[in-house]
């Protein structure tokens, strides 16, 4: 007897060859495993990374607003509530007349003026409480939404002056002009007090912009009342 017949390594071949094929061999093509681990990888890099830096841009871009371009859109929605009352003095006299449709939507107005108001209340506190040494990304958000605030605000203020009486449509308008006014001057005096590094340049208007919103709060809650009388 030979070492390789003692030692069976001559029939190591034919016994490896003779093995059974796995199932899944017999049943999966191999461009079907292929897919099938590609759909796999695909499915745990979707899972696993995190979002490319483009989407964290982009939504950084919509939560934060810097000082120069919200000191810019208060004087955008000044101009806008401004002519915005030309138009609607002369619609103001026929829906006076209108009928229980007319009402209905007269107090959602209302409604809708009186969250925005309580609204932009808290926004302005909170932006009166941020110091020049605050970090900048608290800045951007505070300013975002106080931005955002006055913005929904003076929507619904021009609906609320369309659909009021005179009496209301008058008092809508001078508070939320009011408003306005404080805003933009408090956002230009917060932007100085950071350029000096000093919150007592920002300290008084930011006083005034927190009385004339809360002043706007009660006008509001007072009409808001009289609806539903």
């Amino acid at each position: 007897m030979s070492l390789k017949e003692f030692t069976g390594l001559d029939n190591t071949k034919a016994d490896v060859t003779d093995l059974p094929v796995a199932a899944w061999k017999c049943s999966t093509s191999p461009s079907q495993l292929i897919n099938s681990f590609s759909a796999r990888r695909r499915s745990l890099l979707s899972a696993e990374l995190p979002p490319s830096p483009s989407k964290k841009l982009t939504i950084a871009k919509e939560e934060s607003i810097d000082l120069p371009t919200a000191i810019n859109r208060i004087g955008d929605l000044q101009s806008r509530l401004h002519h915005g009352n030309g138009d609607t003095d002369r619609s103001t006299s026929t829906s006076c007349s209108s009928s229980t449709n007319t009402n209905d939507s007269t107090n959602l107005s209302r409604q809708k003026l009186l969250e925005q108001s309580k609204r932009i209340v808290a926004a302005a506190k909170d932006l009166s409480q941020i110091s020049y040494s605050s970090p900048d990304g608290r800045w951007d958000a505070a300013v975002a939404e106080i931005t955002d605030c006055a913005d929904c605000l003076t929507t619904v203020a021009l609906d609320s002056i369309a659909a009021g009486s005179v009496y209301h449509s008058q008092l809508v308008s001078t508070e939320v002009t009011q408003v306005l006014d404080a805003l933009h001057t408090a956002l230009q005096d917060a932007q100085e007090a950071r350029h000096q590094q000093n919150d007592f340049v920002a300290l008084r208007s930011m006083t005034h912009l927190q009385s004339t919103t809360n002043q706007l709060l009660h006008a509001v809650s007072t009409i808001a009342a009289s609806s539903t009388t």
